[in-house]
């Protein structure tokens, strides 16, 4: 079950039963929409305010100096992009100058010609679902 991405409630109970294997408690619960979110922000909040002692963190803090909302908000993004990516935060890129914007721009590139492909392929195999993915775009 290495890798093996989980989305749906079904999925429990596949863990429940290797969960020794897997290093899980066997007693797991799965929580509810809100008590995630819950959990999320007092997580945010606590490292916040962990990197509010840091001087090294004043000038970055500082951007956002009466917008902690905002902050909060991007960092609940890359939680997003992290938790829908097989590979976590590793998915996450930080730009730092140009030529990283040129490394994005060809890699947006390869996976645009990757989605015209699969749509191609889709389509030769199930026209109908063809038109559905026309609505896919970038």
């Amino acid at each position: 079950m290495h890798g093996l991405v989980l989305s749906t409630v079904c999925a429990a109970e596949s863990l429940k039963i290797h969960a020794l294997d897997l290093g899980l408690d066997p007693e797991f619960e799965i929580i509810d929409d809100m008590t995630r979110n819950q959990l999320v922000n007092i997580s945010i909040e606590e490292v916040l305010r962990e990197l509010s002692q840091d001087e090294s963190y004043a000038e970055f803090l500082s951007t956002y100096a009466g917008n902690r909302d905002a902050l909060k908000s991007r960092i609940e993004t890359l939680i997003s992009y992290a938790q829908s990516s097989p590979v976590g935060m590793d998915a996450i890129s930080f730009v730092g100058d140009s030529s990283d914007l040129e490394v994005l721009k060809a890699e947006l590139e390869i996976l645009c010609g990757a989605l015209e492909a699969l749509k191609g392929a889709i389509a030769a195999t199930k026209p109908d679902e063809a038109e559905q993915l026309q609505k896919c775009s970038i």
